[in-house]
């Protein structure tokens, strides 16, 4: 299932595809960073589906699908080649008005015509204190000892 037809007129959200790494520092203190890899517009809409407003509960009152798994949002993008998608981990949303988003990705897609491409992602975190995503320019730590 796809999110329908895309226009350029639909791309109003600021987005950026970002990578991931796990770094080891010292001590043995791991880091995750969110490396940026292309700013662009995006389209972003729900993933409505059923089920998708809650939680569901087996018979037993267990909970049976756990919301933080499933998809929540579509988001498309115009389709360009220097970009692998796949390696693509995180979608960083910087909102005017409202509180940054970091969505996790969980797969994509091209369309029919090869316009734009469709990313199934996970709404993770939504907070004024989530740290944006590094760029080239972000300050980096340097490692020189006194």
């Amino acid at each position: 299932m796809t999110i329908g037809k895309t226009s350029i007129a639909d791309l109003r959200h600021r987005v950026v595809l970002c990578s991931m790494r796990d770094v080891v520092e010292q001590n043995g203190i791991m880091s995750l960073t969110r490396t940026e890899v292309v700013e662009t517009w995006a389209r972003i809409r729900p993933f409505l589906t059923f089920g998708s407003k809650g939680t569901f509960f087996g018979v037993q009152g267990y909970t049976v699908l756990d919301p933080k798994l499933h998809q929540s949002h579509w988001i498309a993008i115009r389709f360009q080649h220097d970009i692998d998608i796949n390696s693509t981990a995180w979608v960083y949303e910087s909102r005017r008005k409202g509180l940054p988003r970091w969505y996790k990705v969980l797969g994509a897609t091209e369309t029919e015509d090869h316009r734009y491409i469709e990313i199934a992602c996970h709404l993770h975190e939504r907070a004024e204190t989530i740290s944006p995503p590094r760029g080239v320019l972000s300050p980096a730590q340097n490692n020189i000892i006194p």
